[in-house]
């Protein structure tokens, strides 16, 4: 019988789950926390530099920036995520993936995902369901 991942993911959290057959219910592998990705912007930013009075009235320039914003923590999960996937499809422990994730995270999961990886793809779902409880999560599967 093949078996299956199901990522349930955003942003600052993710569910790994596998199963066998959609009747089964669904067994937790992992359950990460992205904390850096919950931080708010103002903390984030809070060591970018400041902002200075130009020429004319009314006139601000900021200084610069070279700041980690939450689109780059993001970046960082979607690559967490992703390594634990290869390293799991290496040791042979799933045959297919299913993601599941709001659009956005959807693709940077997908753009972090290595080829292999992606190939196993079987089907994607563009919603953030990582709050959802099991048997709600089956529901959206359909007939995987």
């Amino acid at each position: 019988m093949t078996k299956h991942y199901i990522v349930v993911a955003e942003s600052t959290r993710a569910k790994i789950f596998s199963f066998e057959k959609r009747s089964q219910d669904l067994v937790e592998i992992c359950d990460l926390e992205h904390s850096q990705g919950r931080r708010r912007e103002s903390e984030i930013n809070s060591d970018k530099p400041g902002r200075t009075v130009g020429g004319g009235i009314g006139s601000h320039h900021s200084l610069g920036s070279n700041h980690q914003d939450k689109t780059y923590e993001g970046h960082i999960f979607a690559g967490e995520i992703s390594a634990l996937l290869e390293a799991d499809r290496t040791n042979h422990k799933y045959e297919g993936l299913i993601l599941i994730a709001p659009p956005k995270f959807l693709g940077e999961l997908r753009n972090e995902l290595t080829a292999a990886c992606n190939k196993l793809v079987i089907d994607s779902i563009d919603k953030n369901l990582v709050h959802c409880s099991n048997r709600e999560l089956l529901s959206y599967l359909g007939s995987v």
